[in-house]
Parts: structure tokens; C-alpha cells; sequence
């Protein structure tokens, strides 16, 4: 590591502090439960006091070193006393000058908010099938479900949350934390992904319903390819990207076997481009219907929802690139959490927006103006197969 004393350290010289942080944690089983940076001061007074020479059967007595971490530290490092010369380094030269950014207090409020918003919108949708189909439907089942998940998410949420604490930086937390806190976001970040699955699998199962137009359901046929192939890849690619996936209790055994932040970003764009789909595969249809001014208006926001949950999709992929790389100046993953919400959300409440529109226009047509147009713009079957033949 660099003597550089600078006022600000450069990316490439924050991103070796924070693995060196992060290795320290590791090394100190003893110290799991203070944080990071009081057992990086630990070790470099230990350093000062035995003039480097430290062995390690010293690391094994005094810090806890499993006997299983000495030959990959010796390999990072070149030598113990290598490592604990980093350590007085990182304490006295970087630990004065690097920030202490706290994590955003965001996520709960989100998940709070949804939870609400969601939940009545997704009332109203099963309640509007049961009073005006007589029947809920196949996709509307699988909505529901999706919207289940999208709780269990939410809650995974926020216990990561609570397990991040209050600092960002590995160096303001302790091991124990920094493990608890990598434990939740593999967890969530597998479980995503089938979480939109369900979801997407449920708009798109609607517009196969709703259309006997070959192109659009062909269309329909590979966007569902795409993302159950995204999914059960992503699953198994995280499943299997190290060679221990408890990678957080094996900080120096990691082997991983793919670079894990382009697979997340791959994963991810793919993702966004299959919202993108979705969100254009009733165009065509809507484009051709006779509307009324004011029913075009609810279709044009209808369709702004859609494109809501693009761009909360977009955004997640932004905060994907950015806080799953450490180099960055900030650690945190809470951010990709929360777009996650937002995009996940937002997809449920624009798929029941027609079925929100058929029971306002039964029980207040007024709110919408002439009853002419009975059920939804994409809903009505009838309306739509009579404009395509």
C-alpha cells in the first residue's frame, strides 16, 4: 500500500484501504464483534510493539486467526509481517483522511409506502375482476403472488437494513456486521430476480389473453424466453460464482470463479431491456383503438407508469454498477434495494391499472366520462381482436 498523505484519497487508493479493512476484519475471529478500524489499530500497535516480527502463531493467539487464513494472507500480502505493516499504514496515514459516510435512512420508509399504495391498489384489481369477470383470473393469481414476494422482498429489506448499521465504510463496521450485512444481500439479490419473473410472467400472460395476434403473441413467446433464461442464469451464476457460497464466512477462500459485478450488470440490463418490451407490446393495439379524450389521458398515464418502472429500472442498474464495486466512495447497497422496490412496485400497480379503470368506470363513470367503453382499453378482448381483423 502507498505512504501517499494526501488530503483525499484516489479511488484505486480507497479501494486497496477498504480491502485491507476488509482483510483485517477477517483475520481477527477475536475482534468479529468491534469495529473494523479499532482491530486495524489493534494490529498496528501489536506490529509497533513486537518491531514486525509477528508470526503466525501470534495472529492465532492474540487476533484469532484461523489456521486456514495464514497461507492466503502470506499470498496477499507477501508476509505476516507484511500485513501488519499495511495495517499501521492504513491506521495512521489513510484512517485520518477517509470519510465516514452513514448509510440512507430510505429503505424502510419505501417499503412502508408500497406496502400501502400496493396493497390497496391490488384490492381494488381482484376486487374489479370478481364484481365485473364474476371470476379472478389465471394472471391476476400470479400477480398477487408476485405482490406477496414483493412483501417477503421488502421485509429482506429492511432487516438488510438494520444489519448494514449505521456506517457505510467496512472500516466503521465490524466484521460480524459486514458478514451479516453480505448474508442479506446475496439473499436478496438471488431472490430479485424471481421476483420479477412472477410479475413480468403475469403482464405477460394478460396480453396473451387479451390479443389472438400472431405477432404480438410470438412477441409475447420470446420476451418470456428472455426472462425466464435471465432468471434461471442469474440463479445459478450466483449460486455458484465462488466456491463456497457462504463467500462472507470465507473471505480468503473466495475462489470465485466469474467476475460478479459485470454477471450482476449483464443481469440487470437485460432486465431493464425486457421492462422496455413489455412496456411497448400493447402499443400497436392501444395506437388502433377509438378513444374518447379522456380515456386517452388514462391510457397515456397507464403507459407513463410503465414507463415509471423503466426508469426505476434504469436507475437500479445504475446503483448496481456503482455500490457493488468497493472502489467507489461509498459501500453501501441499500440503493439497489431501493430502486428494486420502486421498479418491482410500479410493475404491479401499472398491470392493474385496467382493471382499476373497468370498476371505476362501473361503480363512477363519471370520473372517466361515457360508459361506451365497457372494461378496460386492453382489457376489452372483444374491442381490441375487432381492430386487428
Amino acid at each position: 500500500m502507498s505512504n501517499s498523505t494526501n488530503e483525499q484519497l484516489t479511488d484505486a487508493q480507497l479501494y486497496e484501504f477498504l480491502k485491507l479493512s476488509l482483510y483485517t476484519g477477517g483475520a481477527a475471529p477475536k475482534y468479529a464483534h468491534i469495529p473494523i478500524k479499532a482491530v486495524m489499530h489493534m494490529l498496528a500497535d501489536y506490529a509497533v510493539a513486537v518491531n514486525y516480527s509477528v508470526t503466525a502463531e501470534d495472529l492465532k493467539q492474540y487476533f484469532g486467526t484461523k489456521e486456514r487464513d495464514i497461507k492466503p494472507i502470506i499470498k496477499i500480502f507477501g508476509s505476516l509481517p507484511e500485513f501488519a505493516k499495511d495495517a499501521e499504514i492504513g491506521w495512521k496515514k489513510y484512517m485520518p483522511i477517509v470519510k465516514h459516510p452513514m448509510n440512507p435512512d430510505i429503505v424502510q420508509p419505501i417499503f412502508l409506502t408500497f406496502l400501502f399504495l400496493t396493497g390497496i391498489i391490488m384490492g381494488l384489481r381482484l376486487f374489479s375482476r370478481s364484481m365485473i369477470n364474476g371470476h379472478i383470473m389465471a394472471y391476476d393469481w400470479l400477480a398477487l403472488v408476485g405482490y406477496l414476494m414483493s412483501i417477503v422482498y421488502g421485509v429482506l429489506a429492511v432487516e438488510h437494513s438494520m444489519a448494514n448499521g449505521y456506517w457505510q465504510a467496512f472500516y466503521d463496521k465490524s466484521f460480524n456486521d459486514v458478514a451479516e450485512s453480505s448474508k442479506y444481500f446475496f439473499i436478496l439479490q438471488v431472490f430479485y430476480s424471481w421476483v420479477v419473473l412472477v410479475i413480468k410472467l403475469s403482464l405477460l400472460a394478460f396480453y396473451y389473453g387479451m390479443t389472438a395476434w400472431s405477432v404480438t403473441r410470438w412477441c409475447i413467446y420470446v420476451v418470456a424466453f428472455v426472462v425466464v433464461g435471465n432468471t434461471l442464469t442469474s440463479f445459478f451464476v450466483y449460486l455458484l460464482q465462488c466456491e463456497n457460497i457462504d463467500y462472507w464466512n470465507h473471505i480468503f477462500q473466495q475462489n470465485c470463479h466469474i467476475n460478479v459485478s459485470a454477471a450482476v450488470i449483464t443481469f440487470g440490463a437485460i432486465f431493464v431491456a425486457t421492462d422496455i418490451a413489455i412496456w411497448l407490446l400493447p402499443l400497436p393495439l392501444v395506437l388502433q383503438l377509438k378513444l374518447q379524450l379522456r380515456e386517452r389521458i388514462l391510457v397515456m398515464l397507464t403507459f407513463c407508469l410503465g414507463a415509471a418502472a423503466c426508469i426505476a429500472s434504469g436507475f437500479r442498474l445504475q446503483a448496481v454498477a456503482r455500490y457493488t464495486n468497493y472502489s467507489s466512495r461509498t459501500t453501501s447497497t441499500l440503493m439497489i434495494h431501493t430502486w428494486s422496490m420502486i421498479e418491482i412496485n410500479l410493475l404491479l400497480i401499472c398491470s392493474s391499472a385496467p382493471a382499476v379503470r373497468a370498476l371505476i368506470l362501473r361503480y363512477a363513470p363519471k370520473v372517466l366520462g361515457s360508459m361506451k367503453s365497457r372494461g378496460t382499453v386492453i382489457y376489452d378482448k372483444e374491442r381490441v381482436d375487432s381492430v386487428i381483423d
